[in-house]
């Protein structure tokens, strides 16, 4: 098969065509991507774009939106066949849509970070309602006296239509903060739904959910596919098991190229083949990754073994009428090295805020960290020094003109952006960690301008520069390729072994995904502790 050509339908009938890519080569940043790719998706066909992280195949969704520099040769979209026959390379608001789990980020995430916990109690959160409206959608202003697009009254039939769809008729008053992260998937995946669109790109529409969550948004997909007839769906995916039923073309690529289109039915070796690759995670090899020494000792204190290191005695968090955690009792002791599981909605993230100190609920509660109850006046930032914290959505909240090296070494200090003069040591020590990452090439680089992995990888960098006591990684692994969480969990498997030991805190929902070296796993559901479970211990460091 032509990787040129690789469309197995030649001469297709026009009308059938939703949208055709000549000869297209991207351009991303400074690379140059998809060489002279011809590929073409008719309507009511369903496909996933399917590849390694790596591959690129989230650039060509983002391409099919029109969201990235296209270099040379065109795509052409027939959205209006009977008036314009020979198509069009624009596309009008609403008939194509991505979504991918940053739009969130990009609703909801911008400013300060704390606003995450702090708008729980007041009313500056908004509702999945106020994101379900034509305002919303059209981004208006409230000053704008210009007709809508489309009458508020089509947008609240639409709502209506799409929320039972999917199944949140019950969410629509709720504030979006205060739903689990499969409730906010659903909730974008009407707004998209809303602008009836006739192409509906979903980017990792099963990041970072739970195994039930993902199986509950998959069945929902599949019938979104069934139902609605006039929609084209594309899934980019890394896991053939995250493309929903329904859909039997895919395109392959890899190396940001693509390699060929197929049908399920077709080439399966190609699936089983790719599955095979996602699956390889979970062995981690053999190899050792030598780290750099510690330049830090303040935090030795931490990790003395006369007492917890951390203790949460009976802590409840009540939002409005929710639960979020209820009568939780927990300790970690230097050394011991957990990962933290249960579905979304469980209580991990808030949990873990309270740890940090990000939740004003932390002050009403007995947390204690290291023996010390966090009370009004404590320092916060005294304590983000000793501990290193990484989440998923982390990098919306650091500065995208600030260079890749000066994020890092803002985690000497626990600050978002760098306000404190480097030592040459620090400097090295930062360096250190970005070339172990393997983004040592992105020191003198703007934040903002890399991709959503290698930001993960410098923030990782950042919270593992001043060797801290304690590490806070909050699925830390979503939506990243095979082999970057393979050097991830290598790098975790070697701080689990050094002397004096960190402490680990790792949530995640694949098992997998656990570092080898943890040796007990917290299962909470419903804001309770479900069970504690140990695993067998990991072989002792050679002396």
């Amino acid at each position: 098969m032509d990787p040129r050509h690789p469309q197995s339908s030649p001469n297709p009938i026009p009308d059938q065509m939703l949208l055709k890519l000549e000869d297209v080569t991207l351009r991303h940043g400074n690379r140059t991507l998809f060489p002279h790719t011809t590929w073409s998706i008719h309507r009511r066909q369903h496909w996933a774009i399917l590849g390694d992280k790596h591959s690129g195949g989230a650039v060509l969704g983002q391409a099919l939106a029109q969201k990235v520099q296209i270099q040379s040769g065109q795509i052409t979209y027939f959205l209006d066949y009977a008036s314009r026959p020979h198509g069009r390379r624009f596309f009008e608001p609403g008939e194509v849509v991505r979504f991918s789990p940053e739009s969130f980020d990009t609703l909801l995430f911008q400013g300060y970070q704390q606003a995450r916990w702090q708008s729980f109690e007041g009313g500056g959160c908004p509702t999945a309602a106020d994101l379900l409206n034509g305002q919303s959608i059209e981004n208006r202003s409230p000053f704008q006296v210009d007709p809508q697009r489309v009458e508020e009254s089509i947008y609240i039939q639409r709502r209506t239509q799409a929320a039972h769809l999917l199944g949140i008729e019950h969410l629509l008053h709720q504030k979006m903060l205060h739903l689990s992260t499969g409730e906010r998937r659903k909730v974008l995946i009407v707004r998209a739904l809303m602008q009836e669109p006739a192409l509906l790109i979903l980017d990792d529409p099963c990041g970072g959910l739970d195994p039930a969550a993902r199986t509950r948004l998959l069945a929902d997909l599949s019938d979104l596919i069934q139902q609605r007839t006039e929609l084209t769906l594309v899934v980019v995916a890394t896991r053939p098991e995250e493309v929903p039923h329904g859909i039997d073309h895919f395109a392959i690529v890899h190396n940001n190229r693509l390699a060929c289109t197929t049908r399920r039915d077709e080439h399966p070796s190609i699936l089983n083949a790719q599955a095979h690759v996602c699956r390889s995670l979970g062995q981690l090899g053999k190899t050792n990754i030598p780290l750099p020494n510690p330049i830090r000792t303040d935090w030795l204190e931490w990790s003395r073994p006369e007492g917890p290191l951390i203790t949460v005695t009976n802590a409840t968090v009540r939002y409005g009428e929710k639960t979020i955690l209820e009568n939780l009792s927990w300790e970690v002791r230097p050394g011991e090295h957990w990962a933290l599981m249960g579905p979304n909605g469980a209580g991990k993230s808030t949990l873990l805020s309270l740890i940090l100190g990000d939740s004003p609920q932390t002050y009403a509660l007995d947390i204690r960290i290291a023996g010390r109850k966090r009370s009004p006046g404590t320092s916060v930032w005294e304590l983000k020094q000793k501990i290193g914290f990484v989440c998923a959505e982390s990098h919306a909240f650091h500065p995208a003109n600030l260079d890749c090296l000066s994020i890092v070494l803002s985690g000497l200090h626990g600050t978002i952006g760098l306000h404190h003069p480097s030592s040459h040591s620090e400097q090295q020590q930062a360096e250190a960690w970005l070339q172990i990452l393997g983004v040592r090439q992105l020191t003198a680089v703007a934040f903002g301008s890399i991709s959503l992995e290698e930001q993960r990888l410098v923030l990782l960098a950042r919270a593992l520069v001043g060797d801290p006591a304690l590490l806070i990684l909050d699925e830390i692994c979503q939506s990243l390729a095979a082999d970057t969480r393979l050097l991830i969990l290598s790098v975790l498997k070697q701080l689990c072994r050094r002397r004096p030991p960190l402490s680990l805190l790792f949530v995640t929902h694949h098992q997998d995904e656990i570092p080898e070296g943890c040796n007990r796993v917290l299962h909470l559901a419903e804001g309770k502790i479900a069970k504690i479970e140990t695993l067998q211990p990991a072989a002792s460091p050679p002396r």
